[in-house]
C-alpha cells in the first residue's frame, strides 16, 4: 500500500515528533501485515501438502487408485519445488517452563547403584548422583555406554541391581526425547491432546496456554497428523510446560528440531527453576544449558572436572574418538 503523503513539514518539534512516530507505526504495521501474509501462505502450503500426503499414504498400495496416487505424488513434488520459505520471525519465539512448588533437597538421589541387563556384566556400579532444583547436568560418554539407561534408572523405569534410587513423594519429572511427537495422539487436536493428559484443566485454560506456543485459532482444533513437524514440536513443548515439573529429563532432544525450536528450548531450560538432566551429542545445546558434566563409561558414572571443550579434548586425546 502507498504511504500517506506529508505535504508540509510541521514547523514545531512536537509536531515533527508526532509525524515521525506515525511514520514508524505505519512501517511497523506494514511489516506485521507482510509477515502475517507470508505465514498464511506457508501454512496453506503445509496444510495442502499434509492433505495430499494423507491420501498418498492411505492408497499408496491400492492398485485401483495407482494413477491418482502417482498424480498426487507429482503434485506434491511440484508444490515442494515451488514452496515458500518457512517464515522466520524478526523477534525469536520463546517460551517458559513454569516450575512446581519447590521440594527439599535432594529431590532425586541414586545411592551406590549398579545396573546391568539380565545376567550380563554391569553397565555401571557404585553410582552416587543427586539432583536438586539447581542441577544443570549434561550426561556424556561413548555410544552404548549406558547414558540413556542411567536416565531410565533415575526415572524409575528400570530397577538397580543393587543400591537404591530415592525420589521425593511429590516429585514431578517430565521426559522429553527425540521422539517427542510420539507422545501425541495424531488423531487428536492439540486441545484434545492436552486435555487427555491433564483432565482437570479447562478448555479455556488450554486454549490460552497453546496460544503462547503459536498454536492458535483453527490450528488448535486440527488433528496433529495434519501439522508440520515444527507445529508438532510446539505442541510437545506446550505439554512439557503445562506439567509444571520439578525436573526435566531430555534424551537427544534436539534431533528433529529446527534451529528456532532448539534456541527456544535452550532458553526455556536456562530460565527454568528446576533440575535439568540432558543426554545429547549437540555440543552447542549442552554448552548453552548445562554447567556440569557427568561421564558414563568403563563401568562408572563420574563427574568431570572441566567444561565441555575440555572433556572433548580429553576424549579425543585418550581414545582418538570423533564422536562423544
Amino acid at each position: 500500500p502507498q504511504r500517506p503523503s506529508i505535504l508540509l513539514r510541521p514547523k514545531t518539534k512536537a509536531s515533527r515528533n508526532n509525524v515521525e512516530t506515525a511514520d514508524a507505526q505505519w512501517e511497523h504495521e506494514q511489516q506485521r501485515l507482510a509477515a502475517a501474509r507470508r505465514r498464511r501462505e506457508y501454512d496453506a502450503y503445509v496444510d495442502q501438502r499434509a492433505h495430499m500426503m494423507e491420501f498418498i499414504d492411505k492408497f499408496r498400495y491400492n492398485a485401483k487408485r495407482a494413477s491418482i496416487v502417482q498424480s498426487r505424488i507429482k503434485t506434491v513434488e511440484k508444490m515442494d519445488a515451488e514452496a515458500p520459505d518457512e517464515p522466520r520471525d524478526a523477534k525469536p519465539w520463546t517460551f517458559a517452563i513454569p516450575a512446581a512448588e519447590p521440594l527439599s533437597r535432594p529431590m532425586l538421589q541414586a545411592e551406590t547403584c549398579a545396573f546391568g541387563y539380565g545376567d550380563g556384566p554391569s553397565l555401571f556400579e557404585n553410582v552416587d548422583f543427586d539432583v536438586d532444583d539447581k542441577s544443570r547436568v549434561a550426561i556424556v560418554g561413548p555410544n552404548g555406554s549406558g547414558k540413556s539407561t542411567l536416565l531410565k534408572l533415575l526415572l524409575g523405569e528400570i530397577k538397580p541391581r543393587s543400591g537404591e534410587v530415592h525420589r521425593k513423594q511429590q516429585l514431578k519429572v517430565e521426559f522429553f526425547t527425540q521422539h517427542h511427537a510420539d507422545q501425541l495422539d495424531l488423531n487428536l487436536s492439540p486441545i484434545e491432546n492436552v486435555l487427555r493428559r491433564f483432565k482437570s484443566a479447562s478448555e479455556a485454560e488450554v486454549r490460552g496456554h497453546l496460544g503462547q506456543f503459536m498454536i492458535d485459532g483453527d490450528l488448535q482444533l486440527k488433528p496433529c497428523a495434519l501439522m508440520s513437524g515444527g507445529q508438532k514440536s510446539r505442541v510437545a513443548f506446550a505439554l512439557l510446560a503445562f506439567a509444571r515439573p520439578h525436573v526435566v529429563v531430555l534424551d537427544e532432544p534436539t534431533n528433529h528440531l529446527d534451529m528456532d525450536a532448539i534456541d527456544a528450548l535452550a532458553g526455556a531450560l536456562k530460565s527454568f527453576r528446576g533440575g535439568v538432566l540432558v543426554v545429547s551429542h549437540d555440543q552447542h545445546f549442552l554448552a548453552a544449558v548445562c554447567d556440569a558434566l557427568w561421564v558414563v563409561g568403563k563401568g562408572k558414572v563420574r563427574r568431570f572436572d572441566g567444561d565441555f571443550d575440555a572433556y572433548k579434548k580429553k576424549t579425543l586425546k585418550d581414545k582418538g574418538a570423533t564422536r562423544l
